[in-house]
């Protein structure tokens, strides 16, 4: 897990997996099965806390990044966002920000989510303007 080298643009990256919301939703309703009861983002939330619970990784967040020409077959860009710029869902382990490098998860914490997933991580770029990290 190197900390790549930082976006030309100042743009955050961040070390995670593309990922489908109708993956995460599944996932609830397999793993808890009052989850098929709920609206879609109460199984998005609870998806997300199982995959916390497996895997013993507190720290994940679902972002949005830039669709770049190594991205891995068969990511699936999701709607909305700049004309001419796809984006894709990611999964976020940690980022290049110091305090999320610094905090990242341990590499067993890392290779069981990537057997729950069934792939493997990568760095993806933010999707966000550097603009909008501005306060």
């Amino acid at each position: 897990m190197a900390l790549p080298k930082t976006a030309a643009d100042g743009r955050i990256s961040f070390y995670g997996y593309d990922i489908t919301a109708e993956w995460v939703l599944n996932y609830a309703e397999t793993h808890y099965k009052i989850a098929k009861e709920q609206d879609k983002l109460a199984k998005a939330s609870i998806g997300a806390q199982l995959l916390k619970i497996h895997t013993g990784i507190k720290s994940l967040h679902f972002e949005s990044a830039l669709v770049d020409p190594t991205a891995p077959p068969g990511a699936v860009t999701i709607p909305g966002g700049r004309p001419g710029e796809p984006r894709v869902r990611v999964l976020s382990v940690f980022s290049d920000e110091d305090a999320s490098y610094e905090g990242r998860p341990s590499q067993e914490q890392v290779d069981r989510l990537s057997q729950i997933l069934g792939k493997q991580p990568r760095w993806w770029v933010d999707y966000d303007d550097p603009q909008s990290y501005r306060w």
